[in-house]
Order: structure tokens, then sequence, then C-alpha cells
């Protein structure tokens, strides 16, 4: 989809929930492809990719079996021209599976992580929910997102398989704070919360 579709097709989908009667907020934000960065080279453009009105981007991570060193690159000239980098999914990518300290030193500098909640489940496969697992206990994961893309097979949710989580319990502060306390304070512009001292653990 282009940009320029997105304010329409977002008010489309705001008036359907009216009409219908659903209390639900929808806010624009597109996940940027890094061969994409190109064409957010003006402040319209990058205002109309970021979540909502805050100033996060959200980049993709390559899920291609190799992830050159470039993207990397990429991520810290974002960073270094002043820009909020939000990496989606990088458990899912092979470069930063075989050596998460690359995804260390990209949020030493700055980016933050967001990781699929169906990772934790096991729903993309073993290697998958290990590396997640793993980035979780080494500090680095700040957000986790549905990622859903339909009803059934990728539906909403966020609390399947994190650790922490039991049924009919109350929800521990360090989930609430991955699937709440942080995407709402980035959706609204503001510095993340502090993290829980349970996850703050980096030994990679």
């Amino acid at each position: 989809m282009r940009l320029e579709d997105v304010p329409p097709r977002l008010a489309e989908v705001r008036e359907a929930l009216e009409r219908q009667g659903v209390p639900l907020t929808v806010e624009a934000g597109a996940e940027v492809a890094v061969e994409r960065l190109g064409e957010l080279d003006d402040e319209a453009a990058l205002a109309a990719a970021c979540l909502g009105s805050s100033p996060w981007l959200l980049l993709e991570c390559p899920l291609d079996a190799v992830v050159p060193m470039t993207f990397d690159a990429a991520v810290l000239e974002q960073l270094q021209a002043g820009r909020r980098i939000l990496l989606a999914h990088p458990e899912r990518s092979p470069g930063f599976q075989r050596d998460p300290r690359r995804l260390a030193r990209l949020v030493d500098a700055g980016a933050l992580t967001s990781l699929t909640a169906g990772a934790f489940a096991g729903r993309f496969g073993g290697a998958v929910q290990r590396a997640a697992l793993n980035l979780l206990s080494a500090g680095l994961v700040h957000s986790v997102a549905s990622d859903a893309h339909d009803a059934v097979r990728r539906a909403p949710g966020l609390l399947d398989g994190l650790p922490g989580v039991r049924p009919g319990r109350e929800v521990p502060a360090h989930v609430r704070w991955l699937t709440h306390d942080v995407p709402g304070a980035l959706l609204a512009g503001a510095e993340p919360p502090p993290t829980p001292e349970v996850l703050r653990r980096r030994d990679i």
C-alpha cells in the first residue's frame, strides 16, 4: 500500500467501527522495509509512516537466510539522524537468531524491539520460539505485538506463551510492561517506562 492511501483507508475503518458500535481505537502505521527508507526523505513522508502521531518508525527485520550488515548500518544511520526506530520481529530474523549480539548493539545505540506474540507460543517453529525466549532473557525485548493478519491463522492475541502468564491469574507486571505500558508510551510519543527488574538481564 502507498503511504498516501493510508489516511482514507484509516478513515474507512474508523467509520465502520463507529457504525457497528465497536469501542476500538485504530491508529495508522507502517512496517517499513529497509529498502524503502529512501522514500522517507522528507518530514511528511516520515510522519505518514510512523506509528500513529508518534515519532517511532517500525522497521522490518529481514527474514532472508543471510541478513547483510548493511541492515545494521542503515539502522545506525537512522538513529544517528535522530529518528526513533522500533525493530519488528527480530526473533524471526536469521541474522539475529545466529548472533543476538548484533541486535544488542542496535539496542545499545537506541533502537527498541517489538517481538511477535505468537513466537513465544511456538507458532513460527521451535527455532523462532527459542530465539524469542533467549532475547527475552537477555533483556532485548521491549514490546510484544500480535502481528495479526486475519481472524484465524494470525489472529490478534498477546499473552499465549509469554513466560509468567497463568490462566485465571493476574497478568504479571513485566508482561503488562511488554504488552501495554511500552506500546502505549511509544504510541503517545513518550519515553518507555523503566524496565522491570525481571527483564533487565544482559548476559549474551
